[in-house]
Order: structure tokens, then C-alpha cells, then sequence
């Protein structure tokens, strides 16, 4: 051992602040990516600010964006500061990005006065070297630089907080410690519901680290059971069960695509490995890694016996070292646990894997690193008085540098949807959702660029990437429905409709599809299959929305029977397009021109006024009103809607003749002469 002055532990602390903030500090520059959408910019509840707080306690997280039943979160604490953020600063992607990167700072200074902490006995450089490694990880570049993933971050914040509070009370016994840990547990449980795991490991740290039985060490944790119980009431009063997982699509979690009880516990098994392995190979990343990338498998394929075989090695060491190896043990255990809400192991999500998932359960691999670099250099850990051997200091800082060169390449990938999807299918070319989610960006691309070279290079990206997303799973609906608005943009419409019907046939309840389809038939004059489609919309849901649609429908209907001379078909149409919108004023006007040419004006009459009680400022139904009373004899009516509509507009010639004949017909000339 080589002695020295141990560092003061605020050295330490200025180095990992400015060590994490300057590691991100590039995402201030970047722009609002993936799900921002649904948790920030398009949620009404955040949209409204402050006095959205109310609505954000009171549902799911996604509800007040889409009513996706069964696969609602609830995190109000994210969605409360996203709401206060929208009214202190708007929608600015820099300040969102900041405070991303603010809170990865307090996170590393926070595990750093953990580790400290819960190994009391080591010298603080070790504590540093686990808190480099960690906030070094790649794995975690999602986390800070998607706005969404701040829940990840106040989850693991606070979840650390707590700890930290716990291991305080436990040395101290000072009552605050353990209500401030109560209410910043409290907060991590309302911001992601995986916070909950936190509660198996403040016991086990009591127990391992700080020799407690199992009976005072549940004791003292005991409050913060009851809070994961009191979220797991809340949630359940609010938004019904935890999931439903039945309805979660194969695309999301590919586990919904097993079709035995083999291959369902193979794909589990499957997916730990995958999850071990970016943990120790974190290259190359993607945000995704649903159907296909991670197939179903069963086993009779190795992955799945090896996986088994790993964990049940872990576990066994775990267990073993229980006492004589405490930290590496701790190590394997933390990590365990802490991935057990999200691993899809024991409980089935609405994702096959994710690398946020693996933020907090991370710290578990980095404590077992470098412990695994101390036993390489045979440094005593348990020696807090000398600095640890220069060569362990120098193996487990190469492994800091190595991660840190892989964050800040990959962190360049989250600069806006355009990079991080085409990473996606670089990373994952297997998977439907990559494929998809990059066409879909080329799309949107090609249409907001007036450039007709780049139009043409995204649209050939498009469409290359669609094909093959459905390529990959050809259930892939959504895919095929933007594939579907794609070809209507470019004028293939049989293609278009072909992406549509097919939708239909995979998700009866797509009402935008079936939209969709009615306006391409409709244009086609198709108006068997446009009311089919219509209607199936109406049935779905009978709104003001989708009654308009069949409105005009039967509106346009009209005008194609009236242009060939098919008057009692018109007519029909158009009542039936007043039944569904008793405020088209068109129809009652097409309908009444229908009976003044029949010169039944009384009939013809009726209609003009039906519409203008719905619109009392239509110069054209003023004007038609006039002109008909005029033709009915009707004369002083005749008189008053033509003045209602010259009050309007007095340089209407139509409405100064019918008032020159009006009163002409009446023998006032002196007010005739007025209006020539």
C-alpha cells in the first residue's frame, strides 16, 4: 500500500459534480425526443400548468393524452414538475435538457455519500471509483438525455435519499431522519412505480452491513412498506390494476408472443441475458428492443440455459458470500432485486427491455467491478486509513474513461428523433419498431421540407423502412397505418387503401384508419365503401366528428346524384345528411334548390329558413330567402331578408334587384328608384 494524505471528501465531491455535468452537458442542445410527446408537450394535464396539478393526481399518466386502458402509469410527481416547468419556462428544450442533467449530478453526489456511508470502513476513494464507473455507465444515457426518463432520475434520486436517511437513523437514531426518509420515499414511489424494490434493499444493507437481525432491520424499514402500500392503493382506486397484460401488443413486449409455457420462460430467461450482457458490453444501444430484435426462443436454443446457469451462479455466490464477502454479495443481490419490478421475470410489462430500466439496478454491477479490480490487485477494501494501490485506482479509472467515451457517442444520438431512430435501426435492425419509428420521422421529414431532393431522399427512406417494419411482423398495424398516410401524401391511393382496410382487419377499433378510408373512397366517389367505413367510425364513436363525416358524405352524395339528373336520390341524400347534422346549411340550401325548381316554393322555403336558423349571417341564404319569397308574392319578406342581407354586404347585386322588384310589385317606386 502506498501511504498518502487521504483527500478531503469536498475535493471529491467538486470532481464527481463536475465529472457528471460535464459528461451530458451536450444535451442542452438537444431537442424534445420520442415520448416528450405524451408526458410533456401533448399532455393537457402538463399544458396547463399549474392549475393542471389537480387533474395530474386524479388519473393515469397517459390518460389525459390517450385512454389506453390496462397499460396506464401513474407518476404524478414527474408529471407535476413537468407542469410547473411548462409554466416557469414554456416548452424549452435547453431548460429541460438542464434540469435533466442538474438532477444526474445530485444523483451522483448522492450515491457518492451512500457508498460512503454504507462502507464506512473503506477509504473514500473507493466510493468514488463506483460512482465514476456508475455515472460513467453508457447504459444511463437515455435516462439523462430523454426528457421523459426524468422519472428514472427522481425515482433513483430520491430512492437514494431515503437510503441515505436510513443508514443515518441507523447510526444516529434521530427520529427526523427517519420522517425526511418517509417523505422522500414517498415522492420516489409516486414518480416510478419500480421505487418500490428500494424496499427490500434497506433492510438487506441493514442486515449485511450494519449487523442487524432480520427482525430489527424490517422494523426500521417497516414505514416505508406501508408507503409502497399506500401507491399500490392510490394506483389501484385510480387506474384499476397494476396492468393488463393481455392486452399489451407482441410489438411492445414479445413475451406476449409466446405460445407455450416453454417458450415463455426460455424468452424470460433470454431477456436476463440480454439485460447481463449490455451491463458488461453496453455497445452498441437503442432506445428499442422489441419484435424481432429479441426473438422468442425456446430451449432448445443455449441463450436460455446459459442465462439460467449465470444467474443461478450469481445467486449461489450471493449467497456464500453472504458474510465473508459481503460487498461483492450486496453487490449481486442489489442488482437482483432492483431489476425484479422491470426484468419481465416476475412481472410481465408493457416493454420486452429497456436500458433505463437498468439505471439504478446498474450501481449493483459497479460496486461488484471494482470489487472484482480489488481482489485483481489484492487491496485490502476494509482499510479506510491509506489510499487503495495505484494500480487498482489506474484499472478501475481506464474502466471510467472507456464508459465515458461510449456515453458521449452515444449521447449524440438523442440529438433529435431523426438520429436516435436511425441508431435505433442500426443498433436493432430485427426490430418492427425501430424500422417503423424511422420511417415514420422520414415521413414527417419529407413533409416539412420544401427541398425536392431531400423530399425525394426521405420519402425513399420512408418507404424502404416501412416495408421492412412490416417485413418484420406484419400485425404491425401502426406501421401500416402511417405507411397508409405516407402513400395517400405521395398520391398512391390503392396503396393507401390497401395499408387501411388492412389495419382494420388487424385492430377493428382503429377509427382513424377507417376516417381515412371513407375520405379516399369518398373522393373516389366510392360511396358504398365510404358510408361502410364511415359508419363503422360512427359506431365506434358516435360524436359530432364522426357524424360530420357522414354528413358530408351523403352532402356530396347529393351534388353526384343532382349532376346526373337523379333529383329524388339527391333529395334523399340530402335529408339524410341533415339527420346526421341538423346544422348543414348547405343541404337545406341543396334541398330547397331542388324545390325551386320545381317552383314549389313553399316547400322550398321551408328549407331555406330551417338553415337560416342555424345561421342567421349565410348571405347566400338571405339572398335565396329574398329571391323566393319575391317568386311566392310574398313580397314584404321578400323585402326584409334582402335588407338583412344588403345590411351585410350592400353592393350585393342579387339582393338590390329582389328589392327593386319587391317593391316595385308593391307600387312603391320611390323606394324601388333607391335600389337601382
Amino acid at each position: 500500500m502506498i501511504k498518502k494524505k487521504t483527500p478531503t471528501h469536498t475535493w471529491l465531491r467538486y470532481l464527481i459534480a463536475a465529472f457528471a455535468f460535464f459528461l451530458y452537458v451536450n444535451t442542452a442542445g438537444y431537442e424534445y425526443t420520442m415520448d416528450d410527446d405524451i408526458f410533456f408537450l401533448k399532455h393537457s394535464s402538463v399544458r396547463k400548468g399549474i392549475s393542471g396539478f389537480g387533474e395530474i393526481w386524479s388519473y393515469g399518466s397517459m390518460e389525459k393524452f390517450d385512454n389506453t386502458q390496462g397499460v396506464q402509469a401513474y407518476r404524478p410527481v414527474l408529471l407535476v414538475m413537468f407542469a410547473l416547468e411548462k409554466e416557469l419556462f414554456g416548452f424549452n428544450p435547453v431548460v429541460s435538457h438542464l434540469i435533466n442533467v442538474l438532477l444526474y449530478v445530485f444523483i451522483g453526489l448522492v450515491v457518492f455519500r451512500v457508498l460512503k456511508t454504507l462502507f464506512r470502513e473503506m477509504h473514500p476513494y473507493v466510493a468514488a471509483l463506483i460512482t465514476l464507473c456508475f455515472l460513467a455507465h453508457p447504459l444511463h444515457t437515455e435516462v439523462v438525455a430523454s426528457v421523459k426518463s426524468r422519472d428514472e432520475l427522481l425515482a433513483g434520486l430520491f430512492g437514494l435519499m431515503t437510503w441515505f436517511r436510513i443508514l443515518r437513523y441507523e447510526e444516529l437514531r434521530q427520529r427526523k431522519d427517519l420522517w425526511m426518509g418517509a417523505v422522500y420515499f414517498a415522492i420516489a414511489s409516486f414518480s416510478k412505480e419500480s421505487a418500490m424494490a428500494w424496499v427490500a434493499i434497506f433492510p438487506l444493507s441493514l442486515i449485511m452491513f450494519r449487523q442487524s437481525t432480520i427482525l430489527q432491520a424490517l422494523r426500521m424499514t417497516l414505514p416505508f412498506f406501508a408507503i409502497s402500500a399506500l401507491y399500490l392503493v392510490v394506483r389501484l382506486l385510480l387506474i384499476g390494476t397494476a396492468t393488463n397484460y393481455f392486452g399489451i401488443p407482441v410489438l411492445t413486449n414479445i413475451l406476449t408472443g409466446t405460445n407455450s409455457v416453454g417458450e415463455w420462460w426460455a424468452t424470460k430467461l433470454e431477456i436476463l441475458w440480454v439485460y447481463l450482457r449490455l451491463l458488461a458490453l453496453p455497445w452498441p444501444l437503442s432506445w428499442d428492443y422489441s419484435f424481432n430484435q429479441v426473438p422468442v426462443v425456446d430451449f432448445t436454443s443455449p441463450i436460455p440455459w446459459i442465462s439460467l446457469i449465470m444467474h443461478a451462479a450469481l445467486m449461489i455466490v450471493a449467497v456464500i458470500g453472504f458474510r465473508r464477502h459481503a460487498v461483492f454479495s450486496f453487490a449481486i443481490l442489489f442488482f437482483l432485486v432492483m431489476m425484479s419490478p422491470v426484468n419481465n421475470f416476475f412481472i410481465e410489462n408493457t416493454t420486452t427491455l429497456g436500458e433505463r430500466l437498468m439505471f439504478i439496478p446498474s450501481l449493483g454491477f459497479c460496486i461488484a467491478i471494482v470489487f472484482i479490480f480489488a481482489r485483481l490487485f489484492k487491496v485490502k477494501l476494509s482499510t479506510s486509513a491509506v489510499a487503495p494501490d495505484r494500480n487498482f485506482i489506474y484499472a478501475s479509472l481506464t474502466l471510467v474513461v472507456l464508459f465515458s467515451g461510449m456515453t458521449i457517442v452515444r449521447s449524440a444520438d438523442w440529438k433529435n428523433n431523426l438520429t436516435l431512430f436511425q441508431s435505433g435501426v442500426d443498433a436493432c435492425p430485427n426490430s418492427s419498431r425501430t424500422q417503423y419509428s424511422l420511417a415514420s420521422e422520414c415521413f414527417t421529414q419529407m413533409n416539412k421540407t420544401s427541398d425536392p431532393v431531400k423530399r425525394q431522399e426521405f420519402s425513399e427512406r420512408a418507404k424502404v423502412h416501412f416495408e421492412k417494419s412490416i417485413e418484420i411482423l406484419p400485425g404491425n398495424f401502426q406501421a401500416r397505418y402511417n405507411y397508409g398516410l405516407y402513400n395517400a401524401a405521395i398520391g398512391d391511393t390503392a396503396k393507401a387503401i390497401e395499408c387501411y382496410e388492412m389495419v382494420i382487419r388487424l385492430d377493428s377499433t382503429y377509427f382513424t384508419a377507417m376516417n381515412n378510408l371513407g375520405v379516399i373512397y369518398g373522393a373516389r366517389l366510392d360511396f358504398a365503401n365510404a358510408f361502410r367505413c364511415y359508419r363503422m367510425a360512427y359506431a365506434l364513436n358516435p360524436s359530432s366528428i364522426t357524424a360530420g363525416n357522414l354528413a358530408n358524405l351523403y352532402f356530396n352524395q347529393g351534388i353526384f346524384y343532382g349532376l346526373n339528373n337523379k333529383t329524388d336520390s339527391s333529395m334523399i341524400s340530402y335529408r339524410n345528411s341533415v339527420s346526421y347534422d341538423p346544422k348543414n346549411v348547405m343541404s337545406y340550401n341543396n334541398l330547397a334548390v331542388i324545390f325551386a325548381n320545381r317552383a314549389e316554393y313553399d316547400s322550398c322555403l321551408y328549407y331555406l329558413k330551417q338553415g337560416y336558423t342555424f345561421d342567421t349571417a349565410n348571405l347566400m341564404i338571405l339572398e335565396n330567402i329574398a329571391a323566393i319569397s319575391y317568386l311566392n308574392k310574398q313580397y314584404d319578406q321578400a323585402i326584409d331578408f334582402a335588407g338583412k342581407a344588403l345590411a351585410l354586404n350592400p353592393q350585393l347585386p342579387k339582393s338590390r334587384t329582389t328589392m327593386v322588384n319587391a317593391y316595385t310589385a308593391k307600387g312603391d317606386k320611390a323606394a324601388a328608384d333607391k335600389y337601382r
